[in-house]
């Protein structure tokens, strides 16, 4: 099978390995469900 180049499967999940809800800032490449749990120990802060 070819390496996908470009589209949403380009990329995938740090920790679980989805291509749902990425947060590609920073360099992050975590999903959101997994964001939730790792982001206050890479010191991200909730305010809402």
């Amino acid at each position: 099978m070819a390496v996908k180049k470009y589209g949403k499967a380009t990329k995938a999940c740090r920790i679980c390995g989805t291509h749902d809800r990425l947060i590609k800032k920073y360099g992050l490449y975590v999903c959101g469900r997994c964001f939730r749990e790792v982001g206050p120990k890479l010191g991200f802060k909730k305010y809402n």
